[in-house]
């Protein structure tokens, strides 16, 4: 296969903390700007007032509409639009944050994407029969503001990514580099393996870790599909703080095959680590043991359901101003908030590093605790990180 990398810009929400992409759609070309969905199937658009010279409607018996696998078809009684057509294939559009959907019309219209080299933005590359759903205005609720529609980059046949490397004949392969604050730059590369360079002029493909993706054999949308999760599923098989494991029920992080629960998903479409709350309380629990042997204090926290919490030195042990305290921070290491050990011993680690203690010393921030992981008693899956 040759590889043709296109690529996205990526925005952090500052009020949902969301992520968006960019797209360009229809004819003449409009900017599109997409809730990234990692773990959505089908990508859609609000379709109000949609005007273009190049979309077509699909028929419900056609093989397109089979391999989509839509569950739905339509009839309308109005002038033909792109969103009334008879016999039309039609889909379940999906919010995943609000856990709402919808029904719509199944179009092909042209969407474009610039290229890259992996160092520089180039010219648009046209896929001319682009496979989306029209959804109405309302599906947009939850979302960041200013989003026109949902790009699903799920793994399934006709997900944005999927129909991108299908139109090139390039390699099915995404990376995204997630910004951590609105006002950071984020990036999505489509259809190619690296080069991924960020400066000083380093290519990241060559530091990446790897570990296989599991298939859940349930999803979990709205609108029940008798085949696998189209979401990504990886192998964590126990949890440590500062280094230490903490005594949790592992059959939970793995996916019981028959039932369909459990498991670790990466998800974009909730900005924070969920745990089930067995989990929860003992991760809070060690984390808070950790966080005394720095003398580091948390105030404000009452359990699950806490508002804002923060970090700050315990000045009544250590006598230290928080200033004192964020210079001791940034001169030594701070301890691993969590580390995760995957399948074939790979070890992914996410930490509270010293740079990370000053800022939550000096700024009082929201605990990284709070503001990162919550429990659920729903939740039969452990959800994150959420970048």
């Amino acid at each position: 296969m040759a590889e043709q990398p296109l690529f996205s810009p990526i925005h952090k929400d500052n009020s949902t903390k969301l992520f968006s992409m960019q797209a360009f759609l229809q004819t003449p070309l409009r900017l599109k700007n997409l809730f990234l969905d990692l773990g959505a199937t089908y990508t859609w658009f609000d379709c109000s007032n949609y005007t273009s010279s190049t979309y077509q409607n699909i028929h419900y018996d056609t093989t397109v509409c089979l391999q989509l696998d839509t569950l739905i078809s339509g009839n309308c009684f109005e002038p033909p639009s792109p969103t009334c057509f008879n016999d039309s294939c039609e889909c379940f559009p999906e919010n995943s944050v609000t856990r709402q959907v919808d029904i719509g019309d199944i179009l092909l219209d042209t969407l474009a994407l610039p290229k890259t080299d992996g160092k520089n933005p180039g010219k648009l590359a046209l896929i001319p029969e682009f496979e989306f759903s029209c959804a109405k205005p309302k599906l947009l609720a939850g979302l960041p503001a200013g989003v026109n529609g949902l790009a699903a980059l799920g793994r399934f046949n006709f997900s944005f990514p999927a129909q991108i490397s299908k139109a090139f004949s390039s390699p099915f392969v995404f990376a995204i580099c997630a910004p951590s604050t609105p006002s950071a730059n984020g990036v999505a590369v489509f259809n190619s393996f690296g080069p991924y360079f960020f400066l000083p002029g380093i290519d990241v493909s060559k530091l990446l870790t790897y570990t296989p993706l599991l298939l859940k054999p349930f999803g979990d949308t709205v609108i029940g599909y008798n085949r696998p999760s189209d979401e990504y599923f990886v192998g964590v098989t126990g949890i440590r703080v500062n280094g230490k494991p903490i005594p949790i029920n592992q059959t939970l992080l793995g996916i019981n095959q028959t039932t369909g629960l459990g498991g670790t998903k990466i998800s974009t479409s909730t900005p924070y680590t969920m745990l089930q709350t067995s989990i929860f309380k003992t991760f809070t629990a060690a984390f808070k043991a950790a966080a005394n042997a720095l003398h580091l204090k948390r105030k404000g926290f009452g359990g699950v359901a806490a508002g804002r919490a923060s970090l700050r030195s315990d000045k009544r042990k250590r006598g230290m101003s928080v200033t004192e305290a964020a210079n001791l921070a940034k001169k030594a290491p701070c301890y691993a908030a969590d580390s995760a050990p995957m399948h074939g011993d790979v070890v992914t680690v996410y930490y509270l590093g010293s740079e990370g203690c000053k800022k939550l010393l000096e700024d009082d921030m929201e605990a990284w605790l709070q503001e990162n992981t919550k429990g659920s008693r729903r939740r039969f899956e452990v959800i994150g990180p959420g970048w």
